[in-house]
């Protein structure tokens, strides 16, 4: 399947996904598109080991998604939660909404329920630790500054830019310092 397909199917799977959800409809931007296929790309590469991608290949996704949550949970691929939270989203609201996809499961409906509640809860899981890390995000004290360095920095920046006058980018960076010193 090549990129222009892949793409539409992507396009396609985010409607059928705003449908079932009854949300409203936005075009999908560029660079979120090209995130999906990046990712669905990999997905494909380590459940099905081939680079043509083809429908029975997704839905192998689906149907073998231990295979994805084991590398995931892999600890040498060290992956950070948002990132295993980003392609479980993949798998359960792009790959799971692809048109037809049902067509290429050959199984029965109730065990792709029970494999999509599987991820669901999977996900959920993730969610709460990406949400738990940002609520603990704290800051460490030895990688910043006081305000007497911060000081120091903005004079010898000033110096810096008094020698470079005809340098925007350098006035902007301190303008931006200026704004950080509030």
């Amino acid at each position: 399947m090549d990129t222009e397909n892949l793409d539409s199917l992507i396009v396609e799977a985010i409607k059928n996904n705003k449908n079932e959800k009854k949300k409203p409809y936005t075009e999908p931007k560029q660079s979120s598109i090209k995130i999906y296929r990046e990712q669905l790309k990999k997905l494909y590469q380590s459940v099905n080991g081939e680079r043509d991608i083809t429908m029975v290949g997704l839905a192998k996704i689906i149907l073998n998604f231990d295979i994805v949550k084991n590398q995931l949970d892999n600890p040498t691929n060290d992956y950070s939660n948002a990132t295993k939270k980003n392609y479980v989203n993949t798998v359960l609201n792009i790959i799971m909404y692809i048109p037809n996809i049902n067509n290429y499961y050959n199984v029965k409906p109730i065990k792709i329920n029970k494999i999509r509640e599987a991820i669901t809860t999977y996900w959920e899981q993730l969610i709460e630790k990406v949400n738990k890390t940002l609520l603990e995000n704290n800051k460490v004290e030895d990688k910043h500054i006081d305000i007497k360095q911060f000081q120091e920095v903005l004079k010898k920046f000033r110096k810096t830019i008094d020698n470079n006058p005809t340098n925007k980018y350098l006035l902007q960076d301190f303008v931006l310092l200026l704004l950080y010193e509030g």
